[in-house]
């Protein structure tokens, strides 16, 4: 059996590589600009979502989170074991968010890791949320199969 590397979080690795971090950001500019159309779907059902579009209120007091849902909050994985990683990190700003594939996973809550999961349709250009995971909540195989699912199964939740 094959032994998996460890992966760490974006964050953690890249913090004290002022080179790799610029490497980083222009690699992921590239991406953001060649996944534009889904990303622009991404943000308009992000701001259906009542946590990313700030109509909740924060039980933190007057503290009013910056943190709005835009562009640049995108980031593109392409590795399924990188994605797990990052979606398991515990200290993610409300409105970050990966996506992966035709997925997006967008954090809801400041400071934690609770995903709303948004799916997007090629055929319609348009994006719409099937579920919220606390984490990682699902394994590859489950995974794999939310990938083969129809729009209409995971609108059901069944796959």
């Amino acid at each position: 059996m094959k032994q998996q590397l460890e992966i760490k979080p974006l964050l953690d690795s890249l913090i004290n590589d002022k080179n790799g971090w610029k490497a980083f950001k222009v690699e992921q500019e590239l991406k953001r600009q060649e996944n534009a159309i889904k990303i622009k779907s991404f943000i308009e059902a992000g701001l259906e979502n009542n946590w990313l579009n700030r109509s909740v209120d924060i039980d933190d007091g007057d503290f009013v989170c910056e943190d709005f849902l835009e562009f640049g909050n995108f980031l593109i994985i392409d590795d399924l074991h990188r994605l797990k990683v990052e979606l398991e990190y515990s200290n993610w700003a409300i409105n970050q968010a990966f996506v992966y594939n035709d997925f997006a996973f967008i954090n809801q809550i400041n400071g934690g890791k609770e995903w709303a999961v948004f799916k997007y349709n090629k055929e319609t250009g348009k994006s719409f949320q099937f579920e919220s995971w606390t984490g990682f909540a699902v394994n590859f195989q489950e995974f794999k199969q939310i990938i083969r699912s129809t729009d209409e199964q995971l609108k059901r939740l069944e796959w």
